[in-house]
């Protein structure tokens, strides 16, 4: 670990160009103040060890000094505890079909037989950046061959059938972007959906064709369900009989339904087996009598469209606690009426739109509710959070109507900023997209006339007090600062603390009324005192009652 820091952070102009985010050393604090909470969310930096603390360092240090707009993707998820993996070999790249994250928001149709590796730097504007370009591809991922970023790998995956092997390739780059060696890509063994095919068409194409479905294997034992025979159905009749996704194939456990594998198909019902893992993009897309689904618990991923106008879906009940559900995964699904959400991480977008949306339960695995998560879902009224959640993105239930919600003081960082779009942010734009999430203007979690409830002294209380919502104090009486529901010594030293360092150990309005006790003079060490005599049985309530 503080070999793989050290290094990258010695590495850290090696990744993009300097450049051009002029400010002032005021102005440089704040930022750096802004990307901590709002970005990483951590709240407490000197609780990190020094080799997470320097990794921040690298990590804003990179981003913000590039003439790019970039992620460091894999310092980001070394940060967070993630198993990044190994790094990419030369070797492994001859006659290897491409490279991709598994776990990115953004997928490429085939990446499930690419070589899964997490990047270096990703370029989130796929269009303007200053990888070069190749046989007229731009790219957006830098796979570093090592710590130092000395060589990076660049994947070029554009396919024409008349040159695919001229097009479809590896570059190696050297450190200055100088192309040092270019490897051309194998071809993956089946073509992928945007073909209709039968099964003997299926079959000639290497496909295992088993009731109906198009399955193949993978070199590391598991398999895919890549289509159908149902697929871009030619029919709009509604098909009764559930379609059953196989659980093995030739041995091997069916851990992964292709991107568009289902798409517009009949079905009424799809059964899925417990060893499915992941649901790529536009799996179960435009499936307009889908009224019946089970996620299993093994699911740990559902990527971008998988759920697309499936408006015959009226609720949703996934308890999956290993689930990241991505980007926009059930954007415009008017028919969900509720949704009880038992997962990991719910992602940015990812049911704006729904109209039909009125009532979510929020369970207490998830830890994380992305930027516009809800936006837009203008029948929102009923959301309960429970305790577990530890962030709310930005815009997360603005434009619904949620007109109150509870905050449990488990959420540390509300209003995260927007990060989670990578690539797609730019997707046919027609001018150059430079956006700095930390630098442009923030959006309320909520609309301006919800109530938020939560204890005095969390999270919810400041971010009322700071966009001007209004605020209930939950369970909080007279003396209890820090809105634990109890008054004890905890409290006096909340007001000590704040009376002798008012900037470092900061008090809401809500906490003031609180910690005034004795109702003059403001909060002073008297009222601090006045609480440690309110449990020692001294005073026999609280406030002071005037005399």
């Amino acid at each position: 670990m503080k070999k793989l820091i050290s290094c990258i952070t010695a590495a850290a102009l090696c990744a993009a160009s300097l450049a051009a985010f002029p400010v002032s050393a005021g102005e440089t604090d704040d930022l750096w103040e802004r990307f901590l909470r709002y970005d990483l969310c951590i709240t407490d930096f000197d609780a990190l060890t020094a080799e997470q603390q320097e990794l921040c360092h690298f990590i804003y240090d990179t981003e913000q000094n590039s003439n790019d707009t970039i992620r460091c993707e894999r310092a980001r998820r070394v940060l967070a505890g993630d198993d990044v993996g190994e790094r990419v070999s030369l070797d492994e790249l001859e006659g290897a079909y491409g490279i991709w994250d598994n776990y990115s928001t953004v997928t490429k149709y085939g990446w499930q037989q690419y070589i899964h590796c997490v990047p270096d730097i990703v370029y989130l504007n796929d269009t303007f950046n200053s990888l070069p370009v190749v046989d007229g591809q731009a790219a957006t991922n830098e796979y570093w061959l090592d710590d130092e970023g000395k060589e990076f790998v660049v994947f070029y995956d554009k396919y024409h059938a008349s040159s695919p092997e001229s097009i479809r390739h590896f570059e190696v780059f050297n450190e200055n972007k100088e192309s040092v060696k270019s490897i051309p890509c194998a071809m993956p063994d089946e073509v992928y959906n945007d073909l209709v095919i039968d099964e003997e068409c299926a079959k000639a194409l290497g496909y295992t064709v088993k009731n109906g479905g198009f399955y193949y294997t993978r070199p590391d034992g598991t398999a895919v369900l890549a289509g159908s025979i149902y697929t871009q159905s030619q029919t709009l009749e509604p098909i009764s009989e559930p379609f059953v996704i196989e659980s093995e194939i030739n041995g091997c456990p069916v851990t992964a339904i292709d991107g568009g594998a289902l798409i517009s198909s009949m079905f009424e019902t799809i059964e899925l087996p417990d060893t499915i893992e992941t649901i790529d993009m536009l799996a179960f897309a435009d499936c307009p009598y889908l009224k019946s689904i089970n996620l299993p618990e093994s699911l740990q991923y559902v990527s971008h469209y998988a759920f697309y106008n499936c408006d015959d879906i009226t609720e949703m009940d996934i308890d999956c606690p290993e689930l990241k559900l991505c980007w926009q995964s059930f954007i415009f699904n008017d028919g969900i009426e509720s949704a009880s959400l038992d997962v990991k991480e719910i992602g940015q977008d990812v049911f704006g739109g729904t109209d039909s949306l009125k009532e979510v339960r929020i369970g207490d695995n998830v830890s994380k509710i992305g930027y516009k998560a809800f936006y837009g879902c203008k029948e929102l009224s009923n959301v309960v959070i429970s305790n577990g959640v530890n962030t709310i993105g930005q815009g997360a239930f603005a434009g619904t109507k949620v007109k109150s919600v509870f905050i449990p003081s488990s959420v540390t960082v509300i209003g995260s900023i927007e990060w989670d779009l990578g690539a797609l942010a730019s997707a046919g734009s027609a001018s150059e997209w430079t956006p700095h999430p930390l630098t442009d203007e923030a959006i309320c979690a909520f609309d301006s006339d919800c109530v938020i409830s939560g204890n005095v002294g969390s999270e919810a209380d400041r971010y009322a007090e700071e966009w001007g919502l209004d605020f209930v104090p939950a369970g909080a009486v007279s003396g209890d600062v820090n809105g634990d529901s109890s008054v004890n010594m905890a409290d006096a030293v909340s007001i000590m603390r704040n009376t002798a360092d008012p900037d470092g150990f900061p008090l809401t309005v809500r906490q003031k009324q609180y910690a005034d006790v004795i109702g003059s003079d403001g909060v002073t060490n008297l009222d601090a005192l006045t609480i440690q005599q309110f449990e020692a049985g001294i005073v026999a309530q609280l406030p002071v009652a005037d005399t």
